[in-house]
C-alpha cells in the first residue's frame, strides 16, 4: 500500500514538472492586472450567458489606453450587474477545451481554458484563464489559490497533456463552478475572434468577446441542476 501511495504522489509530481516546469516568460500585455485581484470579496455569481454578452469595458484601446491602464483596471460599470473590471465572479459552465499558453517566446504560462453553455463542442466561448503560479508576486493567498487550480488541471483535465478537447467524439464535457477575476482583455479588440481547435476534428470553437475570467482563483466539477 505505501509502494502505490508513492508511486502515486510521484505520478503527479512528474504531471506537474511536464506541464508547469517549462521555462515559461512572463507576458506583457496588461500583465501587472493578470496575475493580481484586488480582493477575493465579494464574489458576484453571474450566468455564463450574461458574460458572454457583456458590453465592452472599453471602445477603443489606444497607445495612451494601452500605457494608461497596463497596471491599472477599467473603471466603467456596465451590464444589469453593474459589473466592472477587477469584480471577482463565479459562473457555470462545460469546460470544452483546456490548454498550455505558450507563444514562440516561451510567453506566458497560463492555461488558457474554454467554456460554454453547451455541452457539445461548438462556435462560441468564454475563455478562462489559470496563471502560472510563481509569476503571482506579493500575495501568497492568490499564488496558493492559482497553485491549487493548475493542480486541478493537471489531475483532472490534462493529465499529463497539453492539450484537452472534450464536447465530441463520445468525449462527455464535464460541468465547473468557476470563481475568478473579470478581465477584459482589450488587446483583442482589434484581433480576429480567439479560439483554439479541438484536438481530433480541427474544428475551431471562437470567443466572441474580450471579458475573460483570468485569474481563475477556484474551480470545482459540480452536477447541473
Amino acid at each position: 500500500m505505501k509502494i502505490k501511495t508513492v508511486f502515486f504522489f510521484l505520478s503527479l509530481i512528474t504531471i506537474s514538472n511536464l506541464l508547469t516546469g517549462q521555462e515559461f516568460n512572463p507576458g506583457k500585455e496588461r500583465w501587472p492586472v493578470k496575475t493580481s485581484v484586488i480582493n477575493f470579496r465579494p464574489v458576484k455569481e453571474i450566468t455564463l450567458r450574461e458574460l458572454l454578452t457583456l458590453p465592452a469595458a472599453i471602445r477603443k484601446y489606444s497607445n495612451k489606453s494601452r500605457e494608461e491602464y497596463q497596471d491599472q483596471r477599467f473603471p466603467d460599470t456596465i451590464g444589469i450587474h453593474h459589473l466592472r473590471e477587477g469584480d471577482i465572479v463565479t459562473t457555470y459552465g462545460y469546460l470544452m477545451l483546456a490548454a498550455i499558453e505558450k507563444d514562440k517566446n516561451g510567453e506566458d504560462g497560463d492555461y488558457h481554458v474554454q467554456i460554454r453553455i453547451n455541452s457539445t463542442w461548438g462556435d462560441s466561448c468564454l475563455v478562462v484563464e489559470a496563471t502560472y503560479p510563481p509569476f503571482i508576486k506579493g500575495n501568497k493567498a492568490l499564488q496558493d489559490s492559482c497553485r491549487k487550480v493548475r493542480d486541478f488541471f493537471d489531475r483532472y483535465i490534462l493529465k499529463g497533456m497539453k492539450k484537452a478537447c472534450f464536447g465530441s467524439n463520445g468525449i462527455p464535457a464535464p460541468y465547473v463552478k468557476i470563481t475568478g477575476q473579470l478581465f477584459f482583455d482589450a488587446y483583442h479588440l482589434t484581433t480576429p475572434p480567439r479560439g483554439k481547435q479541438n484536438c481530433i476534428t480541427k474544428e475551431k470553437m471562437k470567443s466572441y468577446t474580450c471579458w475573460e475570467i483570468h485569474p481563475i482563483i477556484t474551480i470545482c466539477f459540480i452536477r447541473k441542476k
